[in-house]
């Protein structure tokens, strides 16, 4: 996108108009949205519900099969979301191909990985 500047006879008012045409023409970002995830291994029919808060940095799980419900900090990037449940689990989300994989260890050697595939009500 070309921006042309406006003539302006003060430079503080010409960075104000430029500042408020750059803003004006950043498409806005959803502050939070839902997700659901379900596995793609086995026979599990579980929905997992995710509610992500990017102001927060905040994922918020509602309570899914065995799992209770839970809120963890989590790191936003604009590829990926990534945040722990527990002191075991990993969580690592893909925002461009909504493949999440949970990643389990009890530290003494025990390593089990999931995968999910997840849809985003506002994007991922």
């Amino acid at each position: 996108m070309k921006f042309t500047r406006p003539y302006c006879s003060a430079t503080a008012l010409c960075g104000l108009l430029t500042f408020a045409a750059v803003l004006a023409a950043t498409p806005a970002q959803a502050a939070t949205t839902d997700i659901s995830c379900q596995t793609n291994s086995g026979n599990s029919s579980t929905v997992y519900s995710y509610h992500i808060d990017f102001s927060a940095s905040t994922v918020n799980s509602s309570r899914s099969g065995n799992d209770p419900a839970y809120t963890a900090t989590v790191a936003v990037t604009a590829t990926s979301l990534d945040w722990s449940s527990d002191r075991v689990r990993t969580w690592h989300l893909d925002r461009n191909t909504g493949h999440m994989t949970m990643s389990m260890s009890n530290g003494a050697g025990l390593y089990v990985s999931t995968d999910y595939v997840c849809q985003g009500a506002n994007g991922l």
